[in-house]
């Protein structure tokens, strides 16, 4: 910890107290249900050097 810098939350909490929207802070917000994007979920990544011969995403 530095003692000359302020503390992010508190300044976060300053911040939002100025400009009046400190009850957006106790709002608890759901998780995105990204399932339903165009993409169709989340990404996959397919490393062809880790596939095995015959079986990889082009088989």
């Amino acid at each position: 910890m530095r003692p000359d810098l302020g503390c992010g939350w508190q300044l976060i909490h300053d911040r939002a107290s100025a400009l009046g929207i400190l009850n957006r802070l106790e709002r608890i917000v759901p998780p995105h249900d990204w399932s339903t994007g165009l993409d169709g979920g989340p990404r996959k990544v397919v490393r062809e050097d880790q596939c095995i011969a015959g079986l990889g995403p082009h088989a």
